[in-house]
């Protein structure tokens, strides 16, 4: 067995300069023909061609595509060495021995059972920081690779099952690691992580896992990649994201978990990922918005089954720069008009994005006056509810007995719901009534339950000027009138939607009420008359004091028949003349 050691510094820059010597000897040895592309490509073997790039001497790559065994005339100073399609490629332990300064080595659609036979051999190229080993037929990682290495490449094999410990463990600088299309069932605690030894794969930074088939992820597993920003989990089979699974990605920017079969995201999934910016999460059955998102950039929703999104979600939505809702059955509603003007403001954003427009530009499914309209070719103003005029096709599951629904009188508090059908036995049944605030249905749903022969009922205690979703359905009898039962499964046709009316002012309708304050306003106005009188006799009263005040000292009389006289003194009885 062949043993390396570590290298100090000093003869690692030695092989630096070996490396360079090399790769100038080699251009100095073998014909160069120039590219237009600013490449220089050499014939270095009679099995091989050479390309270097010219303004980058260090990228110096040899392809030996479709050969049988490594010719040994390749260049010392070769940084790249390409094997690709060579099915029938033997190796011997000496095959790389020249080649020990090489960084990249791609062996995709290789037969590599007689290289795995070798587990010493890649172990010759101690600066290997890239290895593919892409499109063979390999279950298992092989083991033994040099722990130099960087960037790990397994694509389209048969791996079902991962051995963290003989595998992995040893590959401290691995920082990516590409494991799309093979057979993985799962993503287990131990799949990444040695609890025993506590070993961490900490230099990871982007895990590809897209087309398995993945059903299963364990929470916390992926407690060891406290540096990983890329996780892609694309076209799995997964069917929900609980809570926890994502929580340990501190470091998290891109997350891809498109084309899978998720119908339920957990509140908390995206919880605790403070660096989060890129989600997918398009082709999915996903019929309702992530209500928890971190303060995203990108947003790809496409491809769901989403119908409305509230107007409560606005606070999350709104800093999404990129919202994609493209190819979702979107109801478009006065309800989904804010979101309809959101997207009138950043239509901008169609000309700087790398997408189309028919699978960025949202459309609409319902109602069928808007079906297959896309919203740049619609304005604000179609978005508007209709009267409520419901004819849904509830029906009880033992038998299909059709029942159409309307609603009576609403004001602001209360809605009067109406129903009939000519179903045989109809009346026996019951009907089963949930309601909500639009954007706020609950986990557990409370359903009232009333006869059927009933033939309407009022719902009390609303909310004035507030949207309600009403669901109804038809059930058989049950004893209780009021409870909580498992919740039924509901589709949109057993639903409508209602809008309460906007509160008013009490209307007198009692001629007691009329007559009592008919009199208080006439007893208001006599007393405004009599206080206005007393006031003005008030101010009279005293003008008239403050004139004769003002004429005693300055020296003016008044006779009794209003005639004045003026004089230079004070006014006495001794000087005061009199009247004849």
């Amino acid at each position: 067995m062949i043993m390396w050691t570590p290298l100090d510094s000093s003869l690692v820059e030695v092989l630096a300069s070996v490396r360079t010597l090399s790769l100038f000897l080699a251009l100095a040895t073998f014909p160069i023909i120039s590219r237009s592309d600013g490449s220089l490509t050499m014939s270095c073997s009679d099995q091989c061609t050479c390309n270097i790039e010219s303004h980058k001497l260090e990228s110096f790559v040899v392809n030996c595509t479709e050969i049988t065994s490594i010719p040994e005339d390749i260049p010392l100073g070769a940084n790249e060495l390409v094997f690709s399609y060579s099915p029938l490629l033997k190796f011997d332990l000496a095959d790389l021995s020249h080649l020990r300064l090489s960084r990249r080595v791609v062996l995709d659609h290789c037969n590599l059972s007689e290289f795995l036979s070798h587990p010493d051999l890649v172990k010759q190229l101690p600066d290997l920081e890239v290895l593919d080993l892409s499109h063979n037929d390999l279950t298992t990682i092989p083991a033994g690779l040099p722990s130099s290495l960087r960037t790990l490449l397994l694509r389209h094999n048969s791996i079902k099952v991962i051995d963290y410990q003989s595998e992995l463990s040893h590959l401290h600088n691995l920082e990516e690691l590409f494991l799309s299309d093979n057979l993985l069932p799962a993503v287990k605690v131990t799949t990444f992580y040695n609890e025993e030894s506590q070993i961490l794969m900490s230099s990871l930074r982007k895990l590809v896992l897209s087309s398995n088939k993945i059903s299963l992820i364990e929470p916390g597993s992926f407690s060891g990649f406290e540096s990983l920003s890329a996780l892609t989990l694309a076209d799995n089979e997964l069917v929900s994201l609980r809570a926890g699974v994502l929580s340990d990605l501190k470091s998290l920017e891109h997350l891809d978990i498109s084309s899978n079969h998720l119908t339920i995201i957990d509140d908390e999934a995206f919880q605790d990922l403070p660096q989060l910016k890129y989600v997918d999460i398009s082709q999915n059955r996903l019929t309702s918005f992530p209500r928890t998102l971190p303060m995203l950039e990108w947003l790809d929703l496409s491809h769901n089954l989403i119908r409305v999104i509230g107007e409560d979600l606005k606070p999350k939505i709104y800093p999404i720069e990129v919202l994609n809702l493209a190819h979702n059955p979107l109801h478009c509603d006065c309800h989904m008009r804010w979101l309809k003007e959101l997207y009138d403001q950043r239509e901008y954003l169609v000309k700087h994005i790398e997408i189309s427009d028919k699978d960025f530009i949202p459309g609409c499914a319902t109602p069928e006056t808007l079906a297959d309209e896309t919203w740049d070719l619609l304005g604000d103003e179609v978005f508007k509810c209709s009267p409520v005029d419901v004819h849904s096709g509830l029906t009880d599951e033992s038998a299909d007995r059709d029942m159409t629904t309307r609603i009576g009188v609403v004001s602001d508090t209360t809605i009067q719901l109406i129903w009939s059908s000519e179903a045989p036995g109809f009346s026996s049944r019951n009907i089963l009534i949930h309601y909500y605030v639009f954007g706020h249905r609950s986990a557990t749903m409370k359903w009232i339950e009333v006869s059927a022969a009933q033939r309407d009922y009022v719902i009390r205690r609303l909310r004035p000027s507030t949207n309600y979703v009403i669901c109804m359905q038809v059930r058989k009898v049950s004893t209780n009138h009021q409870h909580t039962i498992p919740s039924p499964q509901v589709s949109l046709s057993d639903c409508m939607e209602v809008a309460t009316k906007d509160p008013k002012p009490p209307i007198l309708t009692s001629r007691l009420e009329v007559l009592f304050y008919y009199v208080l306003g006439m007893l208001a106005t006599f007393i405004g008359i009599f206080a206005s009188i007393g006031g003005f006799a008030m101010l009279y009263g005293i003008w008239n004091s403050s004139t004769q005040w003002s004429a005693r000292y300055v020296g003016v009389d008044t006779y009794l028949d209003g005639t004045t006289y003026p004089t230079d003194e004070p006014v006495t009885k001794e000087n005061k003349p009199h009247r004849d």
